[in-house]
């Protein structure tokens, strides 16, 4: 069960996070032979994020899901600004198995001086869960022990995953906004006509026309309608400095949470955990909180089954 714990905090994990945790791992696995390499924003890092010179070996850690792409820039970036590479080892927590990357195979025929290896999450957690206890709390920054007690991981469900540039969000919800416009304008026609004509039949049958109208947009553009994702909430978040790069916060009260995953690109998560409340088998939703980060409650009982939510969406049973 531990390791499936660790498998899911290191997954959740994006952009510099999954750094930290990374170089905090081959502290623990090399100790002071581990050079770090300081983030360097736009200038970059040289391909790579830590080193160890004796060795010449190099590391490049990276969250981002165009595994490929990243691990051929990173490789090129590597061998052009550091002299003799010997080893590169690429560290990420977007794949489950480094045999479905054919650049890989590539890269190794193409330099066959080079031992060139993928690391994944799922190698780090098995080796994390083999340490002690106290190296292993320095790697994750918290305790395993009581978490099958009283504590739940609102996971992701991939399969509703969605994840899209704004100007996709204004495409796709534009639908939306002509629908909404234009029941305003006849709604506003509609009253004007109502306070400057004395023809109420015509007014009542205007009214009726509108309200037998709502339904049939509905019927007919549905589809494209589910497909809105609010690009002015996204903008108010945004610009209100509520979600920076690299975070996610909750949408809206479905447990819809949205990632930045870069200035303009953003990911739709749907989150939610098993309740843990002994003889219950409901789903726990996220909802917002003035007291908490955030709040889980259980679709079954929102008054008794009830979470304290941290930013990394673990979820505490009060």
């Amino acid at each position: 069960m531990e390791i499936d714990i660790i498998e899911m905090l290191l997954h959740g994990k994006h952009g510099n996070e999954f750094q930290d945790y990374s170089e905090r791992y081959f502290d623990a696995i090399y100790g002071v032979d581990f050079q770090r390499v300081a983030h360097n924003g736009r200038k970059g890092d040289g391909g790579k994020d830590g080193y160890i010179s004796q060795n010449k070996e190099y590391f490049a850690i990276s969250s981002r899901s165009d595994v490929e792409i990243k691990i051929r820039q990173d490789f090129v970036n590597c061998v052009t600004k550091n002299w003799n590479v010997k080893i590169f080892n690429f560290v990420t927590n977007r794949i489950y198995n480094s045999d479905e990357l054919a650049v890989v195979d590539k890269l190794r025929m193409d330099n066959p001086g080079i031992k060139i290896n993928v690391m994944t999450h799922k190698h780090m957690a098995a080796k994390i869960r083999e340490m002690p206890k106290q190296r292993m709390m320095t790697i994750l920054c918290r305790s395993l022990d009581d978490k099958d007690d009283n504590t739940v991981f609102f996971k992701v469900n991939e399969k509703k995953q969605v994840s899209f540039p704004f100007s996709q969000s204004i495409k796709d919800s534009y639908p939306y906004y002509l629908m909404v416009i234009t029941i305003l304008v006849l709604t506003f026609g509609i009253g004007i006509y109502y306070i400057y004509s004395s023809n109420e039949k015509v007014w009542k049958i205007s009214m009726m026309g509108l309200l037998c109208s709502i339904p049939l947009l509905f019927y007919f553009f549905g589809e494209r309608l589910k497909k809105t994702k609010f690009p002015h909430k996204i903008l108010y978040l945004v610009l209100g400095e509520k979600l920076p790069v690299d975070r996610e916060v909750l949408f809206n009260e479905q447990g819809l949470s949205i990632r930045r995953n870069a200035p303009w690109h953003f990911t739709f998560n749907n989150r939610s955990a098993d309740c843990i409340k002994k003889g219950c088998c409901g789903k726990v939703y996220l909802y917002r909180s003035e007291k908490y980060d955030l709040m889980g409650r259980c679709e079954f009982d929102k008054v008794n089954h009830v979470y304290k939510v941290d930013r990394n969406f673990y979820g505490e049973l009060l």
